[in-house]
């Protein structure tokens, strides 16, 4: 296995490097706004560089802030084939259940090809919440799938496990609703160990 380096999206949309407009300033960076266009473009680059595409700090340069990163990979996953990407998830703003079963989602529709990258808190707000999230995803394995339609019975539920999570910042209570994401996938903790992502 092989490691290989992400590549912004930011810097494939061009808006990274020296002399860029301060992004504070909106007045500075001009027209730009990244189309759909623009985003399969970047898409199709990382792809063909056999390089992951990290979302970064979307909200942090005002051609990117109104992208929403669990969005806009569905999108990118769903239209390549091959394209890994790495997303950002703030512990401070999002619930790790939902998180859990948007990211989920996302692993279905791209097996194999997604990243996390937990941001906000701190080193153990982010390792207890890395937690949750992989209590969470084991909770309800595929196993439990049943899918009868004729007999009405869709999941067995002595397969679901309830991680009953109680800890120092979150509680959960219950499973996921959302089968086990195929795996593998990674849950990055800062910018630091987001720098390689195995390929």
């Amino acid at each position: 296995m092989t490691a290989s380096y992400p590549i912004a999206l930011a810097e494939l949309l061009g808006l990274t490097g020296a002399g860029d407009p301060d992004p504070a300033d909106p007045a500075a960076v001009g027209p730009f706004v990244p189309d759909r266009a623009d985003l399969l473009r970047a898409a199709a680059r990382a792809e063909a560089a056999h390089r992951p595409l990290d979302f970064g700090d979307l909200a942090g340069h005002p051609a990117t802030a109104d992208l929403e990163a669990t969005t806009l990979a569905a999108a990118l996953l769903t239209t390549t084939s091959t394209l890994r990407v790495i997303v950002p998830l703030d512990v401070d703003r999002w619930e790790p259940y939902n998180a859990a079963r948007a990211l989920a989602t996302l692993a279905h529709a791209g097996p194999g090809r997604l990243a996390v990258r937990l941001t906000g808190g701190d080193e153990g707000r982010r390792a207890e919440y890395a937690s949750v999230l992989r209590a969470l995803w084991v909770s309800f394995p595929r196993e439990a799938l049943v899918l009868d339609r004729a007999a009405g019975r869709y999941f067995d539920p002595t397969f679901v496990r309830h991680p009953d999570i109680d800890g120092p910042t979150w509680s959960v209570l219950g499973a996921l609703t959302v089968p086990e994401p195929p795996g593998p996938f990674s849950v990055l903790g800062d910018e630091a160990t987001a720098r390689t992502v195995a390929s």
